[in-house]
């Protein structure tokens, strides 16, 4: 479960962002929808504790995570909450099994060859454990950014712009696989985008603006 109360964030002075309360739920997905320069990226940033809020709360389960120290804050999120950005970031140089055991050393989890290829394989991406990232297609490389948001069972995942680079055929394939992803995680799952294509999928949704 993830909710805010009473969020807002300055860059400063001239450029302050005021957010509804929000709340999602592993049976409840939540839609944030907007265009530029609305803050949904901020938004989300928020949400994951890459930014601190001016005011305001952000409750993950049972824990405030805007009162947490940097520290505390840093471990929390490794284990607690699961990213997919709009573009993949992985380690060029290593295969898709190494960026994902990258992953749990960073979330400081203990190593599971066993789980990375099980999720692999439900994203059907089994037989890619030893492909470089930089070879597979935007789509493939989103099915790994989706097992890599999943893999040390977070509570929440948080999905920025997931769909903006594909066509109607693919939006619609990592959507389902990110709902599958979420629902077999028991983690609620947040998706900022500006694509309209969604509005109709998930029916709780806030608009930015």
């Amino acid at each position: 479960m993830i909710r805010s109360s009473s969020l807002s964030f300055s860059y400063n002075e001239q450029n302050t962002f005021n957010f509804p309360d929000i709340q999602a739920d592993a049976a409840h997905p939540l839609l944030i929808l907007g265009g530029s320069g609305v803050g949904k990226t901020t938004f989300l940033h928020l949400l994951a504790g890459l930014l601190r809020p001016k005011s305001g709360k952000i409750i993950i389960g049972e824990r405030n995570i805007s009162s947490m120290s940097t520290r505390e804050l840093d471990k929390f999120r490794g284990g607690h909450i699961g990213l997919v950005f709009q573009r993949s970031h992985f380690v060029s140089s290593l295969n898709v099994r190494d960026n994902l055991r990258l992953s749990q050393y960073l979330a400081r989890e203990r190593q599971n060859p066993d789980l990375i290829r099980e999720i692999l394989e439900r994203l059907n991406l089994g037989n890619k454990l030893d492909q470089k990232t930089y070879r597979l297609s935007i789509g493939e490389q989103q099915r790994v950014a989706i097992a890599r948001a999943v893999l040390n069972d977070p509570d929440v995942i948080l999905a920025d712009e997931p769909t903006s680079a594909l066509d109607d055929a693919n939006a619609d394939e990592v959507i389902s696989l990110l709902e599958e992803a979420a629902h077999a995680a028991r983690a609620a799952l947040v998706i900022v985008t500006h694509d309209q294509r969604l509005r109709d999928r998930i029916s709780n949704r806030v608009e930015l603006s």
